[in-house]
C-alpha cells in the first residue's frame, strides 16, 4: 500500500466554514451551506481570526511563533519611522508587536537593542542628540506602526534588524488558504464552531472542550518551552 510522500495539506476558508456547519449539523456531511450562511460564517471567522492574533499569550503559543516575521529598516536622520503599509520609511504591514531589534553595522556586526516603555522615552529630555540607537520603543494605532529610537542616528550605513508579530492575514474570498499552520485547522473549527453555535440555538459547551483539546495538541508544537519564570520584584 503506498504511502503519500507530502505534508502539505492546506484548507481555504470556505472549507473551515463548510466543516464548521457539518459539525454544527447545520448541513449534511459532504454538502455546501447557503450563500448566506458561507457570508456569514466567512465574516465570522475573519472576526475570530483578528480577536487571535495578538502578542503572545498561554492559549495560542504555537501560533505566535507561526506569526513571527524579520524586516530590516533603513536608517535616516530622526529619531522616529513609519513602519505599516505605505509608510514612508517602511512599507510593511504594521507589526502587532516588535519582539527583538539589533543594530547592525555594514560588516554585519549585531548590537543588541533594548525596548523602552513610553514613560523612558518620555523622560528623554534631548530626543535630538545623535549616537548610535540602543533603545526602541514601537507603538499601533490602527494599521499605523511607528518606531521611536533613544537618539537621532549618527552612522546612516548602520541598520535596524528586527524580529516582529505580524497579523494574521484575512481571508477575503471562501478560495483563499487559512493563514494557519497545518495543526491549527481542527481548533479553527471548532473555534468557529463554538462561537456560531449560540445564534443557531444550540449548546456551544461540546464545541468548547473540543476547541480546548485541538488547542492544546496544537500548541505542543510550540518550540520554547521553559521551566522557570522570573518576574520582578519577586524574591
Amino acid at each position: 500500500m503506498a504511502r503519500d510522500t507530502d505534508a502539505d495539506y492546506a484548507v481555504t476558508a470556505a472549507e473551515v466554514v463548510s466543516a464548521t456547519y457539518e459539525e454544527l449539523n447545520l448541513i449534511t456531511d459532504g454538502g455546501s451551506p447557503s450563500t448566506v450562511q458561507a457570508a456569514y460564517g466567512l465574516k465570522k471567522l475573519n472576526l475570530l481570526v483578528k480577536n487571535i492574533m495578538g502578542p503572545a499569550n498561554r492559549l495560542y503559543r504555537g501560533l505566535k511563533v507561526w506569526q513571527r516575521a524579520s524586516s530590516t529598516l533603513t536608517l535616516t536622520a530622526k529619531n522616529n519611522f513609519d513602519i505599516y503599509s505605505g509608510g514612508s520609511d517602511l512599507d510593511l504591514i504594521a507589526p502587532v508587536q516588535i519582539l527583538s531589534a539589533v543594530l547592525r553595522d555594514s560588516n554585519d556586526h549585531d548590537i543588541v537593542m533594548r525596548p523602552m516603555s513610553r514613560d523612558e522615552y518620555d523622560a528623554i529630555s534631548e530626543k535630538s542628540g545623535e549616537g548610535d540607537p540602543s533603545r526602541y520603543l514601537y507603538e499601533r494605532e490602527w494599521e499605523y506602526g511607528t518606531l521611536y529610537l533613544d537618539v537621532v542616528p549618527s552612522d546612516l550605513t548602520k541598520t535596524i534588524v528586527f524580529t516582529y508579530h505580524r497579523p494574521l492575514f484575512d481571508m477575503d474570498a471562501g478560495t483563499e488558504d487559512v493563514d494557519f499552520p497545518q495543526q491549527w485547522h481542527l481548533a479553527l473549527v471548532y473555534l468557529l464552531a463554538a462561537n456560531m453555535a449560540p445564534r443557531y440555538g444550540i449548546d456551544p459547551t461540546p464545541y468548547r472542550g473540543l476547541l480546548e483539546e485541538a488547542r492544546e495538541n496544537a500548541n505542543t508544537f510550540y518550540p520554547e518551552r521553559v521551566d522557570c519564570y522570573f518576574e520582578p520584584g519577586k524574591d
